[in-house]
Formats: C-alpha cells, structure tokens, sequence
C-alpha cells in the first residue's frame, strides 16, 4: 500500500485490526483496515499540521485516534463515527506526541519545548 506523503508515524490498534498512518506532506491521519490492505478513513481539518516529528496514537479500546498539530492543537477522532470531538487548546508550542493511558481513561501530550499535560474525561 503507498500513502500520500512522509509518513511520520504509525499505530497499531490494540485488537492489530488497524493501523493510523500520520502524513506530513498532506496533513492527515489515514486509518488502515490491515485485513483489506486499504484505507477506510481519512482525518484531516483546517488547522491540523502534521510536522516531521508528529505522532499519533489509538486510544486502547481503538475508539479514539489522537494526534498533535504544529500551531499546538490537539486532534482527536472517533474512529466509528469519524467525527472530530473538541480539545481545548493548552499548548503554545508545536505538539509532538500523545500517548494514551492503558486503561484509556486519560492521555497526555507534550510539545516542542518539553511541557506537557494529561488529558482526562474520555
């Protein structure tokens, strides 16, 4: 399978079902169905930036994929309605990675210049 653009960072759904694909050059996190070798979702908006060190990351239940942007938003897709659900906006700096709690009940982000927060109430 060949995406659109640099690839910056893969994740595997927990259940190895799915895989979420960050692309850099066209901003969009691409949701691979692994069992039909094709794309079955793409998540993108207006203020998403997809920079060279951006990942994203499934929740442990598969429900949710996160992801920072380069402006120091915070995205987050459900992955069954494949609506956007709404992050207030903490960062000032680029944001780098997200990583979700095992149980799923929390997530934290952290941006370019090292400062982070837990994210909780999903």
């Amino acid at each position: 399978m060949l995406l659109d653009g640099r690839i910056t960072s893969v994740d595997l759904s927990l259940c190895g079902k799915f895989l979420a694909c960050s692309c850099k050059d066209s901003s969009v996190i691409k949701l691979i169905d692994l069992k039909l070798n094709q794309a079955i979702a793409t998540f993108t908006h207006d203020g998403l930036r997809i920079g060279e060190h951006t990942r994203c990351a499934f929740s442990p239940d598969g429900q949710y994929i996160a992801c920072g942007s380069g402006d120091g938003s915070i995205f987050i897709w459900n992955t069954r309605t494949l609506k956007r659900e709404e992050v207030p906006k903490m960062h000032s700096n680029a944001v780098v990675a997200v990583k979700w709690h095992p149980l799923g009940q929390a997530f934290v982000s952290v941006e370019k210049s090292k400062k982070f927060f837990v994210w909780t109430g999903f």
